[in-house]
């Protein structure tokens, strides 16, 4: 969870995460369910989702930087998993 947390803003794969964990990924995807309730994958896009409404409610930051500090290979990339995840956009999510 800390090198999730510290390496937030770079792709973090599977197979990087059971590396850190020193397992399998099969094993590594398996256990970190069990314990988490969810995905890596899905943990993690959390994890960046939360980062980033921190972001936008905080500061002025531009929402392309955001998108790119928190791991999102584009702003557009950004948008539609924001709204997905929360159903607003970054834009109205700050305004609100």
């Amino acid at each position: 969870l800390e090198y999730i947390d510290a390496a937030i803003d770079s792709e973090l794969t599977l197979d990087a995460l059971a590396e850190i964990a020193g397992l399998n990924p099969f094993y590594f995807a398996r256990a970190f369910r069990r314990q988490f309730g969810e995905p890596p994958h899905r943990f993690v896009l959390r994890r960046r989702i939360d980062q980033a409404k921190r972001l936008l409610s905080e500061t002025d930051t531009p929402i392309v930087e955001i998108a790119l500090s928190c791991g999102f290979a584009s702003q557009s990339h950004f948008a539609s998993a924001f709204h997905r995840q929360l159903g607003v956009t970054p834009s109205k999510y700050r305004k609100s």
